[in-house]
């Protein structure tokens, strides 16, 4: 069994780090600016600022979900928000907010299960709690990666 301790510590660690294999989501973004998180560095892929939004909405699905809310699908919507016409400095600082209490909320949410809930499966899916949670923790970290590429490719 997953102790909850520890799968929460897994989230706080995947937004604020430290991570063994690289940097957390939050240390991936750094110092970006808004003009560069909204920029498509790779043409037919998301920008950082789609990224962080989309890491964001799949801990909070995984929240619903694992108050047993029957969350099947996510709307593209939902699944990648969209950034909005304003995209200055508040939006992208709200964007971060949101990805960070995202997964303080889950980890806390999950900090207060017993390892029994966590080896439940999630209604409507064919999985266990524990590895949705595990999924998240991986979810951001593959992300994390993909801003760290984008970066580099915007100072080349």
């Amino acid at each position: 069994m997953d102790s909850p301790n520890r799968i929460a510590d897994r989230l706080r660690r995947t937004v604020h780090g430290p991570m063994w294999h690289g940097p957390s989501v939050m240390e991936a973004i750094g110092d970006l600016t808004a003009k560069h998180a909204a920029t498509h560095v790779i043409p037919h892929a998301h920008s950082a600022w789609e990224l962080v939004l989309h890491i964001a909405a799949w801990a909070e699905i995984a929240q619903a979900r694992l108050d047993g809310e029957a969350w099947l699908t996510p709307t593209d919507a939902e699944d990648f928000p969209p950034l909005g016409i304003r995209r200055g400095k508040p939006e992208w600082v709200a964007a971060q907010r949101r990805v960070t209490t995202a997964y303080e909320s889950l980890a806390a949410a999950v900090k207060v299960r017993s390892p029994a809930d966590l080896d439940a499966m999630v209604v409507g899916q064919k999985y266990t709690a524990a590895t949705m949670l595990h999924g998240v923790v991986e979810h951001g970290c593959y992300h994390a990666g993909q801003i760290v590429l984008m970066r580099k490719a915007q100072q080349a």
